[in-house]
């Protein structure tokens, strides 16, 4: 008797749960049918952001490892392999994607999603026959709600009762046996699957089917442009509805600020930041090209300025006249002509380009020199003015090993601080005693970087003058912010001796100015 009422607790309770949970299992496996993982694409907004919303259902009976969806759109740069995390409060990493310049998501399931559901369905399996004999109907009543109980004691009173009659068997009625239902956790992490299946599994009954867990998320991808469609034309193979007019930009100038800001010259020094804007002006003139209705011209913008993306085409305007529109897609300008181009009055024009530096092609090289790729192929050298501190005489020591050291290796740096070009520069050194004299000189132009960060140029020639235990190097000029780098060494004679200490003075002339500037530095080496 008491293993028939247990059998009875346990079969309404799983009954009423398949009630609740049924009617959603049916929503689930009609996704399910159209494949584990689906991709939906958004339309790509102003910010250049694709987002795809994902979806995939973990199933240990419709498995994947990997999934491919060809996009609509196409990136500046790939995405590399990166984590692949569901929008729930675990932050469960499902695997792995990666998108190519072309748009094409490939995505990687982590195979052990599939083996810890596995194991989940192993712990919540059938309950052990033995296990079920000892249970007791109080400790099954306590797994069950307020209104389950008023109805597990309806169920004892029943029994009882048909007990009595005679037509009832003494054993009691025996339970209706639910074989095959699918319980499935709609919308559930892993995590969460665990905490229900652990809160569940006394009342599991019979073989289980797989369980489904749900998982959603969207990848959210810069620089992204959508696809051009291909024209009728293009289908027909002709790859341009016009003429490719060649070369038709000159450069007229480029200033700091807007338009009417100021002129940056040649080798000019200018200080910039993020914040820095600069405008870009060509002349365009299609004078003697025969120029018509749809025939184009591009040009590459330098890569000293950040790229950047007008994709809706803009009006072309002369003294009021719309002769075509533009786009700027990455780095090339391009003009697209109508046929208001065929006017005789309409030949040429201008265009202006706000523009932003690319602070990154300054972190190795405040120098720079800008190729504007127009017709005539103008160059101009930039100088961006450090933001870092550097040094005008920067001296150190290093001895070739940490004890019993032998000789000493020097390294000496000076760079001319200022915007003024220097002149008769000149490094002296004394070298103290107990030291030989100095050898295997060698000196190189100093790169200064937008932090002051300084990398090594090309070598240069140079004759030490050497008096007694002092040196001295000369140069004739020093372009503002460069420098060089002079190494050497000397060797240890006197080993009582365990620090040495070296000064060295760096002395120059600041062109058009008589003013004699002198930078001092001590560098002491302890052995």
């Amino acid at each position: 008797m008491k293993k028939s009422k247990t059998r009875v607790v346990l079969m309404v309770a799983l009954a009423m749960l398949l009630q609740i949970i049924g009617p959603a299992a049916q929503s689930v496996y009609a996704e399910i049918a159209k494949g584990p993982f689906s991709m939906t694409e958004r339309p790509i907004g102003e910010d250049g952001i694709a987002r795809l919303d994902w979806e995939f259902a973990l199933d240990s009976n419709n498995r994947v490892v990997e999934y491919t969806y060809i996009g609509s759109f196409t990136l500046e740069n790939k995405v590399p392999e990166t984590d692949l995390i569901a929008e729930d409060d675990e932050e469960t990493v499902i695997g792995s994607y990666s998108i190519s310049t072309d748009g094409e998501v490939t995505v990687k399931i982590n195979r052990d999603l599939y083996e810890g559901l596995e194991d989940k369905e192993e712990e919540t399996s059938t309950v052990p026959e033995d296990e079920t004999e000892e249970t007791d109907d109080t400790e099954v009543e306590d797994t069950l709600t307020e209104k389950e109980n008023e109805e597990l004691q309806e169920e004892k009173v029943e029994g009882e009762e048909a007990s009595d009659g005679e037509e009832t068997p003494s054993e009691g009625r025996e339970p209706t046996i639910l074989e095959n239902e699918e319980i499935s956790f709609i919308g559930k992490t892993s995590a969460m699957l665990a905490s229900a299946t652990d809160n569940l599994g006394d009342l599991f009954v019979g073989d289980e089917e797989a369980k489904v867990v749900k998982f959603t998320g969207t990848m959210e991808v810069g620089g992204a442009s959508e696809k051009v469609k291909p024209t009728i034309m293009a289908r027909l193979g002709v790859t341009s509805e016009g003429n490719d007019l060649g070369e038709i930009f000159e450069f007229e100038f480029f200033r700091l600020g807007g338009k009417d800001g100021t002129n940056i010259n040649e080798g000019e020094i200018i200080e910039i930041g993020p914040d820095t804007i600069v405008t870009l002006g060509y002349k365009w003139d299609t004078q003697g090209l025969d120029a018509k209705n749809g025939d184009t011209a591009t040009i590459q913008l330098p890569d000293v300025f950040k790229a950047m993306d007008i994709t809706t085409p803009q009006n072309i305007i002369v003294e009021g006249t719309i002769v075509g529109t533009y786009t700027i897609i990455g780095s090339e300008l391009r003009f697209i002509f109508n046929e208001n181009i065929e006017i005789a009055e309409t030949k040429n024009g201008f265009v202006n380009l706000g523009l932003e530096f690319n602070l990154e092609k300054f972190e190795e090289n405040i120098e720079q020199e800008i190729e504007f790729n127009d017709k005539k192929n103008t160059t101009l050298k930039v100088i961006a003015k450090p933001s870092g501190d550097i040094r005008g005489i920067d001296k150190e020591g290093h001895p070739d090993k940490k004890h019993d050291a032998k000789e000493i290796t020097w390294t000496i740096d000076i760079i001319n601080t200022s915007d003024k070009e220097i002149t008769n520069a000149t490094v002296k050194d004394i070298i103290p005693d107990g030291l030989g004299s100095p050898r295997d000189f060698k000196v190189n132009e100093l790169i200064i970087g937008l932090e002051g960060d300084k990398s090594l140029g090309s070598s240069v020639t140079v004759a030490p003058n050497m008096i007694d235990n002092e040196f001295s190097i000369g140069f004739n000029n020093i372009a503002p912010y460069k420098g060089y780098r002079i190494v050497y060494t000397t060797t240890i004679e006197d080993y009582s001796k365990d620090t040495f200490t070296n000064d060295a003075t760096f002395s120059m002339m600041i062109k058009n100015y008589q003013q004699m500037l002198q930078w001092v530095d001590l560098q002491e080496v302890i052995l």
